[in-house]
């Protein structure tokens, strides 16, 4: 059988994870694979493009991939696929385990949803098309019967992660990657309250074990001739004796490209020598979850670990030349604009090389989703609003929308990041980071004006070249 797998276009460049993990498994068992990455690889004209390739490919299932900020631009590929074809389509993807059966509700166009890890899942489903009867044993499968919709039992995900495929990405027709994303564990066991994590991977950490990271490495050097790795795990440092145990057989293999954990980590297993043995094995960049550093707001997140964790993490990194990028959020329970800025300060005081401020969305199946519905006023819903950087969902008598709004702009400038919106002209972005920059920090527009005009074209054009993300295609 064949599947054409679908990765929509975001706001933000990167691989799929989840699509690599899936045509390897497709592939395993013997089925034919395409992937169409026009998150990275944009084309002028997506529809057409799309048309075309299935035309000459002939897919019997189509798997459209979809995060919460890709969901409305599936919805576009799964109506236009429909106009011209009649093959099945399967929706899956971080936003499929937030909003399940809705998606069936609201749309007649997608015929499946898979919720969960799919690996597995989703060649169960392409064995099962010719046989209807089966499709009641696709794990975590959403699909119509007649009139009425279904949800399947969904199976624990294995917990033995070294049994699956590495991550496949030639069938998108990448025949290199710079930075190579790996995931080495999966499962979180904490519950911070704005975090979807849990309810999307589950609470159970699980690991691979450290050989079968490390052929993973061997195996994508020799594959995408990579320069540097970029470790996705919630976790990484969760269990110590692991991470040491990466960091020598790193250094044995003589890989000799550095690595980063840039996806965010906890700061309390850190300390002074496991700091310096990551960077003795390559670690170049680490991004903490923070959040927030005011502590009227830090204590109500559930976080697990002090903010004195996260300051001697700081410390201990900066220590041995790593630089440290700190993620924070705009609204918790208990957030004010002062409360914001404080926070914003503070992290310049105590040492962050880089700070990335986000508004918060309440997501359903989270804590702050149901603190939102009792204590503040709904703007939009999160389905509408998640869509969109930078966007205001709802706001509170203490931080109105306006107040969230300014903060995360004012912050952005502040710190020479700049709000892309991948709908406006290339000059209609330079007009409105201009204002921007005017508004919020004038006094430094020497600085903005010189990264204009010297990365003019990565910040104007960003996500519509492969040089960009070191993702080189055919």
């Amino acid at each position: 059988m064949k599947a054409l797998l679908i990765n929509p276009k975001g706001v933000s460049i990167g691989l799929n994870l989840g699509l690599g993990y899936i045509a390897a498994s497709v592939q395993k068992k013997s089925h034919s694979v395409k992937g169409l990455d026009l998150n990275n690889y944009r084309v002028d004209n997506p529809a057409l493009f799309i048309k075309e390739s299935i035309e000459n490919y002939k897919p019997d299932i189509i798997g459209i991939s979809v995060k919460s900020l890709t969901y409305s631009n599936g919805l576009v590929i799964a109506r236009s696929i429909k106009q011209h074809f009649s093959i099945p389509i399967v929706f899956g993807g971080v936003h499929t385990s937030i909003a399940r059966e809705q998606i069936l509700k609201d749309n007649e166009y997608v015929d499946y949803v898979l919720i969960g890890e799919s690996e597995e899942s989703f060649v169960q489903l392409m064995e099962a098309m010719n046989e209807k009867s089966l499709l009641k044993k696709v794990q975590g499968l959403i699909y119509r019967n007649e009139s009425e919709i279904l949800i399947n039992e969904f199976t624990k995900p294995t917990n033995d992660l070294d049994v699956l495929s590495f991550p496949d990405y030639r069938c998108f027709g990448i025949e290199r990657i710079e930075k190579y994303p790996i995931l080495t564990s999966r499962g979180c066991p904490y519950s911070c309250s704005y975090c979807l994590a849990p309810a999307v991977i589950g609470k159970k950490w699980r690991a691979r074990s450290v050989e079968n990271i490390i052929q993973e490495i061997r195996w994508a050097t020799k594959m995408y001739k990579i320069d540097s790795l970029q470790i996705m795990d919630d976790n990484f440092p969760l269990k110590r004796e692991r991470v040491v145990e990466f960091c020598s057989r790193y250094v044995k293999e003589g890989f000799g490209f550095p690595w980063d954990c840039s996806n965010g980590i906890r700061a309390d297993n850190v300390d002074d020598k496991l700091a310096e043995l990551m960077k003795e094995a390559g670690l170049s960049n680490v991004c903490l979850g923070v959040e927030s550093l005011h502590p009227e707001v830090y204590k109500q997140i559930n976080k697990g670990e002090s903010l004195e964790d996260i300051k001697k993490a700081v410390r201990a990194f900066k220590k041995v030349g790593v630089s440290v990028t700190g993620f924070f959020i705009i609204g918790l329970p208990g957030d004010t604009y002062e409360r914001t800025i404080y926070s914003y300060k503070e992290a310049k005081k105590i040492g962050f090389d880089k700070v990335l401020f986000q508004i918060l969305m309440p997501f359903p199946m989270t804590q702050v989703y149901n603190w939102v519905k009792e204590n503040a006023s709904i703007i939009s819903d999160y389905s509408k609003t998640a869509a969109r950087l930078g966007a205001v969902s709802f706001e509170t008598n203490d931080f109105s929308a306006q107040e969230r709004m300014k903060a995360y702009l004012s912050i952005l400038v502040k710190n020479f990041s700049y709000p892309y919106d991948i709908e406006k002209s290339k000059m209609n972005q330079i007009f409105y980071l201009l204002k921007l920059v005017c508004k919020y920090d004038l006094k430094n527009i020497h600085k903005h004006l010189y990264k204009f005009f010297v990365k003019g074209i990565s910040i104007l054009s960003k996500g519509t070249t492969t040089t960009i993300t070191g993702i080189h295609f055919k």
